[in-house]
């Protein structure tokens, strides 16, 4: 009696038990942008030339997993020239600049992620310290330790003084482009 008693109540009891399995997924969107966050400084370029001058500052986003290529490119080849009357064999009508680019941890320290902890290249230098602007620059963000959030960059510019440099309205136009590594 005890061993039907015992088949019986696995029998009965048996039937309840069972097992359930679930799965989850999610796609986490792709953020790449660069955007320019604001502009620092109307340089003005004559006797004492420009050391440095903060120009504008840019802000990058980027979340993929082998980090970014930003590149940096300039209408008139690293020169500011005027609006009106330029000429490249006239001395005065234009003056040549240099950039650097550095990681701007006065605004970003606390919100930047991610490219910090990862390496920031060109030429082999972390940041780019007098570029010339003749040709694009472009700058290597790899190997990122987290996505790349609100990290703030700064671009100041160095000119030499040029006394000889005519009156009027100087311009360049810098171009920031971003793509995934």
């Amino acid at each position: 009696m005890k061993n039907t008693l015992l088949i019986l109540f696995f029998c009965v009891f048996g039937t309840y038990l069972h097992a359930a399995t679930t799965s989850h997924s999610s796609t986490v969107a792709a953020i790449n942008t660069v955007a320019i966050s604001n502009q620092l400084s109307d340089a003005f370029v004559g006797s004492n030339g420009l050391t440095d001058v903060a120009f504008f500052n840019y802000t990058v986003n980027n979340n993929d997993i082998d980090g970014y290529n930003l590149t940096i490119a300039s209408t008139n080849s690293g020169q500011m020239r005027l609006s009106s009357g330029y000429s490249a064999s006239k001395n005065g009508t234009f003056f040549d600049y240099t950039i650097d680019h550095v990681l701007d941890g006065s605004r970003a320290s606390e919100s930047c992620t991610g490219t910090p902890g990862g390496t920031i290249a060109h030429n082999g230098n972390e940041y780019i310290a007098d570029g010339d602007l003749e040709s694009n620059i472009t700058v290597n963000y790899t190997a990122p330790n987290e996505a790349s959030v609100n990290c703030q960059f700064q671009i100041t510019l160095t000119a030499a003084s040029d006394s000889t440099v005519f009156s009027g309205d100087m311009s360049d136009t810098i171009t920031l482009s971003i793509a995934n590594r």
